[in-house]
């Protein structure tokens, strides 16, 4: 089932009367991590989904899991020079990865990832129908070893009825939300962060 989530936030405390030091918010999202050790962390919707759930990802890497950075891709994966294929959907991106194309989010959070010291792989989906894309999140599943999905939308598309006016892009996000859903993982996600953003959808 899908859970809203709230992430565990580090908050530095001073001032009269307090103990300065870091405080840690524990929030009731964290009790559903607490058997878990390889998670991906997947844009739902395309774009910079992905880099939206960033946070998420860093969150989860500093309490001691394995993490995983996967995105439905807008950019032409065939134009990408360097990346893995791993099957007809999914295509593995790294910092030395090219593409002529200025638009690749996926690449540019791969570049900040090796700057940082870290793993800079990063899985991208073609835009495909909803049993292609389900094949290339279960091929992933096995060959990471995941036991927990946290699908993340940079808005609210996810968990919009459909029927509302002047809509953005929810199509991709259902169908992320289909597929994560139908995967046998102890734990899935949904993450509707940078609330707001949709101001358009009403």
């Amino acid at each position: 089932s899908g859970h809203t989530l709230l992430v565990r936030r580090h908050f530095q405390v001073s001032g009269s009367g307090a103990n300065t030091g870091v405080v840690v918010i524990t929030q009731p999202i964290d009790s559903l991590f607490t058997q878990t050790r390889t998670v991906l962390v997947a844009g739902a919707g395309g774009g910079f989904d992905v880099i939206a759930g960033l946070p998420i990802a860093l969150s989860l890497l500093n309490a001691g899991h394995q993490v995983h950075l996967a995105n439905l891709t807008f950019m032409p994966l065939g134009a990408v020079e360097g990346g893995k294929k791993l099957d007809e959907v999914t295509v593995e991106v790294h910092a030395n990865c090219r593409i002529r194309e200025s638009y690749a989010p996926e690449i540019g959070l791969a570049s900040w990832l090796r700057s940082q010291g870290m793993d800079d792989a990063v899985y991208c989906f073609r835009k495909v129908g909803a049993r292609p894309l389900q094949a290339a999140y279960e091929m992933l599943a096995n060959m990471l070893g995941l036991d927990a999905v946290v699908l993340v939308d940079g808005g609210v598309d996810a968990v919009l009825r459909g029927d509302e006016y002047s809509l953005g892009t929810p199509t991709f996000d259902h169908l992320s939300v289909a597929v994560a859903s139908a995967l046998e993982l102890p734990v899935k996600v949904l993450a509707c962060v940078g609330m707001g953003a949709e101001r358009y959808d009403k």
